[in-house]
């Protein structure tokens, strides 16, 4: 017994000095960032509950960790991210922020996480503005400009091959729809993973400027493998296609975002494709002071809203203060969430730091 207990010791000894030299030849950062946000919502035709202001935020705390592995030539990073928003309570979600394991080898990366590997989450005309182009809050529902269709936030695992001078291609696979690391180390599996409406996801993407300064372009495709027992379900597949160009002061761009298998009606039928496309522009009047506009244009397929276009139009301004920065939108909207005569103005202010 004695014999056994100091082999023991002794591997975990072992284990122990292992883990100490990998973390004394790695390089372990701590970082954050915090934004604080007013809004305004006003209806043309108010209803109940559809003017409305408040306050937001965004708050986050990042740790990670670089260096080298002790096999090959073979790079590492790791890290994660505490996340605390607006409407957060304390649930899993929180802590699958920007969570990741990447294992590096010249210029591919493979990631295994979350929330880490470059994705279609944006919009690329929206250049000075705050957050999506989609005009939220207008009868108190989503706007149908289609917002994001990735599902880089899900846990799964992709790979990255960086193509020097030209770009980045990068294929992510989650076999999950629900965005919940349901298990602790396959802890309970009889009860937290089951077949759910949407199955697996994954995206095709491409960012790069095909070795030409100023430009920026963004070509993704999301696949989703829709559940068959669910014969109303549609696949969430989707696509962004965008390009931006910077002359100097002045910088343009395109987008086209198709995103189905959604319902903005709050139904369960999940037949809805929203496509929305824009167009936007910003001017850097000094290196701290910038002013964009933005004009968009949204529809769905949905026989009730077919041909009831929502246009958004967007007037932003940006204030570099250093450490700080500070912007302020205007939105007017019409046909919100493709609602004939659904009018109204979004107006919001946001300050952010990074630390």
């Amino acid at each position: 017994m004695k014999n056994k207990l100091l082999t023991s010791a002794l591997v975990g000894s072992l284990s122990l000095i292992g883990l100490a030299a990998t973390q004394a030849s790695a390089q372990t950062t701590i970082s954050g960032n915090m934004a604080i946000s007013f809004a305004a919502v006003s209806a043309d035709k108010p209803v109940t509950g559809n003017s409305y202001q408040g306050f937001g935020r965004e708050t986050q705390i990042n740790i990670a960790n670089k260096g080298k592995l002790n096999v090959g030539d073979l790079s590492y990073a790791a890290g994660f991210s505490l996340e605390f928003d607006g409407s957060d309570t304390n649930n899993s979600d929180q802590t699958q922020e920007n969570m990741y394991i990447d294992f590096i080898s010249g210029n591919t990366t493979i990631t295994v996480g979350s929330d880490h590997i470059q994705n279609t989450d944006t919009n690329s005309t929206n250049f000075v503005g705050i957050g999506y182009i989609r005009p939220d809050g207008i009868g108190n529902v989503n706007g149908t400009y289609p917002a994001n269709n990735s599902p880089y936030s899900l846990n799964g695992v992709g790979i990255t091959q960086a193509i020097p001078t030209i770009g980045a291609l990068s294929f992510y696979y989650a076999p999950n729809s629900t965005s919940i690391a349901s298990t602790d180390i396959l802890n309970g599996l009889k009860s937290t993973e089951v077949e759910a409406g949407n199955n697996s996801k994954s995206e095709l993407l491409f960012r790069g400027n095909f070795n030409v300064k100023g430009l920026n372009v963004i070509l993704g495709r999301q696949f989703n493998d829709a559940n068959d027992s669910n014969a109303t379900t549609k696949g969430e597949d989707g696509y962004h296609y965008s390009a931006s160009y910077n002359f100097g002061q002045l910088t343009v761009g395109v987008e086209k975002k198709v995103m189905e298998g959604t319902d903005t009606a709050g139904g369960t039928g999940k037949d809805e494709t929203l496509t929305g496309k824009s167009v936007g522009l910003a001017y850097a009047f000094t290196p701290a002071l910038s002013v964009g506009l933005t004009y968009a244009e949204a529809e769905t397929n949905l026989t009730t809203s077919k041909g009831i276009e929502e246009t958004t139009g967007i007037v932003a301004i940006g204030y570099n203060l250093g450490p700080v920065t500070a912007q302020a939108q205007y939105k007017h909207v019409e046909n919100a969430s493709s609602v004939a005569a659904n009018d109204g103005s979004i107006f919001a202010i946001r300050l952010a730091t990074a630390f």
